[in-house]
């Protein structure tokens, strides 16, 4: 903050040199820059489930399952229904389910029923998926789930924004950005494709890094025999 213009009891007024608004699909910070009209969310025809597991060692000894090693992420569908996978922190897995549902009204009963209700849900979907599916559904706490409709919104343009600049009544309009949901909210596999792309290219740099690499020591070794031999030849 540059400078606080007014301070009361209750609320706090500054002139900020930037607005962050990172507070989600339904930013207020977006509302207020942007309004809902420029790029109105959009239902995907689909739902999200999240669930977060703790489990102890001797719980996953007993799952017996070499995708719980801490490490390995991976995801299981079988056309329309699909779950991801991955840990969470050194003692909790996170688990993503994802399958259709064509009225968004049935979604939004479906997310009001609340947790419990989501996490049987889950069970009836993948009950019966390899494991373990069943058991990290099992012992998910209903308390550590949730879910809700699935959203995007069409991508700002250069255009968009510098019309809605001219139009914009909010006051930081030219210092405020958008990250994450609140700037482009999009489907679950949407998402995982675009962290699949980022590892790619993170794994493409590191083997070229590495290839480069070790093409220089095979050179040098090359070059240490070839004097090795001219050495040996003329002593």
């Amino acid at each position: 903050s540059s400078a606080t213009t007014k301070t009361t009891t209750t609320v706090r007024h500054a002139k900020p040199t930037l607005i962050v608004g990172a507070d989600g699909i339904r930013s207020s910070v977006r509302r207020q820059w942007l309004g809902e009209d420029l790029t109105p969310l959009r239902y995907l025809g689909c739902i999200v489930i999240l669930g977060i597991v703790p489990l102890t060692p001797s719980e996953i000894a007993q799952m017996e399952s070499p995708l719980l090693d801490g490490e390995t992420v991976f995801q299981t569908a079988d056309g329309s229904t699909r779950i991801y996978l991955m840990p969470y922190s050194e003692s909790e897995y996170m688990w993503q389910l994802s399958f259709p549902m064509e009225e968004e009204e049935d979604a939004k009963s479906l997310s009001k029923l609340g947790p419990q209700a989501l996490k049987e849900e889950s069970l009836k979907r993948c009950g019966s998926w390899h494991n373990p599916i069943p058991s990290i559904l099992e012992h998910t706490p209903a308390s550590l789930v949730s879910g809700y409709p699935v959203y995007d919104r069409a991508l700002l343009t250069k255009e968009m924004l510098q019309k809605q600049r001219l139009l914009s009544s909010c006051p930081a309009r030219h210092v405020t950005c958008l990250l994450g949901d609140a700037c482009h909210p999009m489907s679950p596999c949407e998402f995982l494709m675009c962290v699949s792309l980022v590892i790619s290219q993170a794994l493409v740099f590191y083997l070229h890094a590495w290839l480069l690499i070790s093409l220089h020591f095979c050179i040098c070794i090359i070059q240490s025999l070839f004097c090795a031999a001219l050495c040996s030849m003329f002593g």
